[in-house]
């Protein structure tokens, strides 16, 4: 357990390191993005070179002129050199060294050819390895893959210690997430869709939006693209009142983005659609009571196993928090497992 200084009521946060959850009610979810931490490694081809020991500045100044930068898989959390295993008594002359991945180049030819062209001594040997492409959760971890595959940088869980980072008012959290589940468990006993949605500013403690599910008019009539649409009516509303033109609007300008950093509190997991308005409405956080293992897209385990709002090739992310609290419970009413939410 970590605790960690955080809000004006509150001393400190109890964190549970293995499962990522605060104080006993509030547990992080964990995306897919690249350098995901992860128990089980997940391996990836890369290129390595077999130089001179004392070419290491030479293929360092190739490596920083052509591959930083351009490789989307840069392995941070890896060693660059590994010495070459020789017999016992002897001294290493020569290093293995991680080049680039595969993935960036295809070719071994095209490998050697630039090599050559830079430092001949530096293209003698080109090798495929396997790699870790996740970062391990624990430093036995970390000393195993390096023993296996390739030496691997530990500096403590980095997910640990951004959630040391975190500051969190656990109590308005539960005030907005009493809410929406006493509207949920309204909406159950009148045998309508037990779906709720709020939207918050952070700022300004103000609700910008609450909604049930309307999905009988409308099939894609989700709570949470209710809510972002009517987020959008009212700041058009506001506009033409002030006559301003939307023409004038920078839409390049981040700060243009109507739920900007929003706290959005709902009962269910959302389905990959909301999840992607959610990115899109560049959103800050997103707290919700019950996990949909079938429809979500959320959890790594959800839905299709992406954790839109971690995942990598997408421009905008958001934090997600799930309630786990069985002191403190909140009823959500069931739906059907089947149901995109």
């Amino acid at each position: 357990m970590l605790n960690k200084k955080c809000g004006r009521n509150r001393s400190f946060h109890k964190i549970d390191e293995k499962n990522y959850v605060f104080d006993d009610c509030l547990q992080k979810i964990i995306g897919t993005e690249n350098g995901l931490i992860n128990d089980e490694v997940q391996l990836e081809e890369v290129w390595v070179a077999v130089i001179p020991s004392i070419k290491s500045s030479s293929i360092l100044k190739f490596i920083k002129e052509n591959i930083t930068g351009n490789d989307p898989l840069d392995f941070p959390y890896l060693k660059r050199f590994q010495q070459l295993k020789i017999r016992q008594g002897e001294t290493p002359t020569k290093l293995l060294t991680l080049v680039c991945s595969k993935d960036y180049i295809k070719n071994k030819d095209e490998l050697v050819s630039m090599l050559v062209r830079y430092d001949a001594d530096l293209a003698s040997e080109i090798n495929i390895f396997q790699v870790p492409k996740n970062y391990p959760s624990s430093k036995d971890l970390a000393l195993q893959w390096s023993a296996k595959y390739w030496p691997v940088i530990w500096k403590g869980n980095p997910i640990i210690q951004e959630l040391n980072q975190i500051k969190i008012d656990i109590e308005r959290e539960k005030k907005y997430l009493q809410k929406i589940s006493e509207i949920s468990s309204s909406l159950e006993n009148k045998g309508e869709i037990p779906i709720v949605t709020l939207f918050v500013n952070p700022n300004t403690n103000e609700t910008m939006s609450l909604k049930t599910d309307n999905r009988w008019k409308n099939p894609l009539n989700h709570t949470i693209i209710e809510c972002i649409e009517e987020i959008a009516l009212k700041e058009l509303q506001r506009r033409q009142s002030h006559g301003e033109k939307d023409t004038n609007i920078d839409s390049c300008n981040i700060k243009n983005y109507l739920c900007l950093n929003y706290h959005v509190y709902t009962t269910h997991e959302p389905c990959s659609m909301c999840a992607m308005a959610l990115v899109h409405s560049r959103i800050g956080k997103l707290t919700y009571i019950k996990s949909a293992p079938v429809t979500g897209a959320i959890e790594k385990t959800s839905g299709l196993c992406i954790g839109i709002e971690k995942f990598n090739n997408l421009n905008w992310k958001f934090d997600s928090w799930k309630w786990c609290s069985t002191k403190d419970e909140f009823h959500t009413g069931n739906v059907d497992e089947n149901l995109f939410i």
